[in-house]
């Protein structure tokens, strides 16, 4: 009963809760907002980020995959640029310079790369 007392002296008892709920879901949205550049750019990287866990667990990348990995990271990094990205392109190139299958002009242009 007091609460209906309360609402009934003050009628804008009621929109408090609807301002507050606002201003959350206007900072929310603006934080997602400020957030979105990177959050795409790491899901575009995260097959990159697989490749390199993988290599590390079995000392290789197969060359069909190469280019192609190296094509997402240098995106990712275009997206936002950010220093995973760039040491994540880089050891592609590295790996892909010292894979010894690959032409020797491939090599070099991998290590200069790199």
């Amino acid at each position: 009963m007091r609460t209906a007392k309360a609402s009934a002296k003050n009628p804008t008892a009621r929109i408090h809760p609807y301002l507050l709920l606002l201003l959350v879901a206007l900072a929310a949205i603006s934080v997602l907002a400020l957030a979105w550049p990177r959050l795409q750019a790491s899901l575009h990287y995260l097959p990159v980020e697989r490749a390199i866990d993988r290599y590390w667990l079995e000392g290789a990348i197969a060359a069909d995959r190469m280019p192609g990995l190296q094509q997402r990271a240098l995106e990712s990094a275009a997206i936002h640029s950010h220093q995973r990205y760039w040491e994540g392109l880089n050891l592609l190139y590295f790996v892909q310079a010292n894979d010894n299958n690959a032409a020797l002009h491939q090599r070099r242009s991998a290590f200069e790369q790199s």
